[in-house]
């Protein structure tokens, strides 16, 4: 079994029945070239400046944090024990880049801002078993269902689409055969980071706040 990983809403955990963080202290222009923001999944170098998320003062501080500002789509922010856990099973695809928040009137560090450099759909996904959609990035609601068999049809799809059309692996399953305990993957639902039983148990076992599983099929 795998488990897509994502911040916990649960207020007894953080604290709060909201996000913890939806603002941020921003040293230069969102649309600056060193900013965050304009930079994908590639190596992001020391000089690129992120922001200082204000974490709201009711809320508890987590090892996985629900935290939002601009660039973070596609990011975790996570703390020094669960950023640990993580970088041990990586396999050099997710990035750690140093985060500085500001909670209670005090500047922290201790944290971590995840960045995908590699997916894993080729080695992890069965593409058979998942259901896959093409449909309108604009016009939501209008997605048609398709058949895809394997990871080569998958990029010959993606090769062939246009803006504003686009495509989504609305439920994903693994394959049995995979080995990695950390898995980055693009275009899923609600999700890019997974993880594995093993590493699951190891995250609870180290105690590690703020992170919901939810499990993933394995055909």
């Amino acid at each position: 079994m795998f488990y897509r990983i994502e911040p916990s809403f649960d207020e007894k955990v953080t604290g709060i029945d909201d996000v913890q963080s939806s603002s941020a202290i921003y040293p230069v222009n969102i649309w600056d070239p060193i900013y965050i923001n304009q930079w994908g999944h590639t190596l992001i170098p020391d000089f690129v400046v992120l922001p200082i998320p204000k974490i709201k003062a009711k809320a508890n501080l987590t090892d996985l944090m629900s935290v939002f500002f601009t660039g973070s789509g596609g990011r975790l922010t996570i703390s020094n024990r669960l950023k640990e856990i993580l970088e041990k099973s990586s396999h050099g695809n997710i990035q750690f880049i140093p985060l500085t928040i500001y909670y209670k009137k005090k500047y922290l560090s201790g944290y971590w801002l995840t960045n995908i450099l590699s997916f894993d759909n080729e080695k992890a996904i069965n593409f058979i078993q998942s259901i896959i959609s093409v449909g309108d990035s604009v016009v939501l609601g209008q997605n048609a269902i398709i058949s895809i068999d394997s990871y080569a049809e998958y990029k010959s799809v993606l090769f062939k689409l246009k803006w504003p059309s686009n495509l989504l692996i609305e439920r994903v399953v693994f394959k049995k055969s995979i080995d990695e305990n950390i898995c980055t993957l693009e275009r899923v639902h609600s999700g890019d980071y997974f993880i594995s039983e093993k590493l699951k148990a190891e995250i609870e076992s180290a105690g590690c706040t703020g992170i919901q599983f939810l499990p993933v099929e394995q055909m």
